[in-house]
């Protein structure tokens, strides 16, 4: 059915395996995440461009990236805002309206873009709250989720997943709802994996590719996908190496405690950052010990090469790409301004950035 929405509720629990769950297969891969070393970015990048935002409202975290029509959309966690630039980096509107008024939200899980609006789902407030192409309100829709988190797959299909709790075993299902979210109108394969029993808070981040979403979990070593029939299945197991997961005596002696002290207690260990798989790649982002790891894998020769740093050999001004994105055959990384070494590198290649700038869009190919 066109508009029906799709309720995944992804919730890990402590007990007996599910007979179910022995209906998981075996992923289809297993990538082997080799040990970091300093890579050229030549080796990497075949051609960039810049594109310098010149915000007028200071970016604090940039966590997700649309790209539509020409126009730039950026997710702020710190802000909790929507930002629209177009393909120069002009900036358009800014969108953010905390509280839990009309046309309010706690918090932005993720947003969609549609001919020129912006919807944006709010965990809190269990909304959907659409605004026009100049980022003012429309309207909104309640969804009576128990969710804790969502995600979009594409216009009309929501998933949702819950975080680690004391909640009932049915809340361990995945559910496919009408498109009110007032009717069960199917149950599908429950989600609870032994190895991933011990997975903390943060399911993150989704990806999207080929009608499917991708995921991963803090300190997981298991990709999963989604598709649009709201099958569950693993996709890719990554073998961190000399990168290990915490025991479960660790996971636990952590697991309840103030996240920074958790995070602080886990740095021995690969915490999951970013997953993002394309016809030719798959890109893991991980954390160890405080340092961020790129890990680039060619699906077609099977090989793959782990980076702890970059060495800027092509003018990029920097050897701090974030890469955030891929789409329609260009990947998409941060640069900060403050970050880079000099930045008559920026002039040599026409770029005129004003004292509001502090972000760049490095545009780029993969080799």
């Amino acid at each position: 059915m066109k508009n029906t929405i799709y309720l995944l509720v992804l919730l890990l629990f402590s007990g007996c395996k599910s007979p179910r769950e022995e209906q998981l297969p075996e992923p289809k891969e297993t990538i082997t995440i080799g040990k970091g070393e300093k890579v050229k970015l030549s080796q990497l990048i075949r051609s960039f461009e810049y594109i310098t935002l010149e915000e007028k409202e200071i970016i604090g975290n940039i966590y997700n990236l649309k790209i539509q029509d020409k126009y730039i959309y950026i997710h702020d966690d710190i802000s909790k805002s929507i930002l629209k630039f177009d393909s120069a980096g002009s900036y358009q509107y800014k969108i953010h309206r905390e509280g839990k008024g009309p046309g309010e939200y706690v918090m932005i899980v993720d947003f969609l873009v549609n001919n020129d609006k912006v919807e944006i789902f709010n965990t809190g407030n269990d909304k959907r709250i659409v605004f026009d192409e100049n980022g003012a309100f429309i309207t909104e829709t309640k969804m009576n989720s128990d969710g804790e988190n969502h995600t979009y797959l594409n216009e009309s299909i929501i998933l949702a997943y819950n975080t680690p709790g004391d909640l009932s075993e049915e809340a361990h299902y995945l559910y496919i709802w009408n498109n009110v979210i007032t009717e069960i109108l199917d149950k599908k394969l429950p989600f609870v994996p032994d190895k991933d029993k011990m997975l903390p808070a943060g399911l993150y981040p989704f990806s999207n590719y080929k009608n499917t979403v991708n995921f991963c979990a803090d300190f997981s070593d298991m990709v999963y996908s989604i598709n649009q029939e709201g099958e569950l299945l693993p996709k890719y197991q990554l073998n961190f190496t000399q990168y290990k997961r915490p025991t479960e005596e660790t996971y636990k002696k952590y697991t309840r405690r103030n996240p920074y002290e958790w995070h602080k207690g886990m740095k021995p260990y690969a915490k999951f950052l970013r997953f993002i798989e394309t016809d030719n790649y798959c890109y893991t982002k991980f954390n160890v010990d405080g340092g961020r790891k790129n890990f680039f894998y060619s699906k077609k020769d099977k090989t793959g090469i782990c980076v702890d740093e970059f060495i800027d050999d092509i003018g990029l001004g920097t050897t701090k790409p974030d890469i955030v994105k891929h789409e329609n055959g260009n990947w998409y990384a941060i640069l900060r301004v403050s970050e880079m070494s000099d930045l008559k590198t920026l002039k040599d290649r026409g770029q005129a950035v004003s004292e509001e700038a502090e972000f760049i869009l490095l545009k780029f190919k993969l080799r």
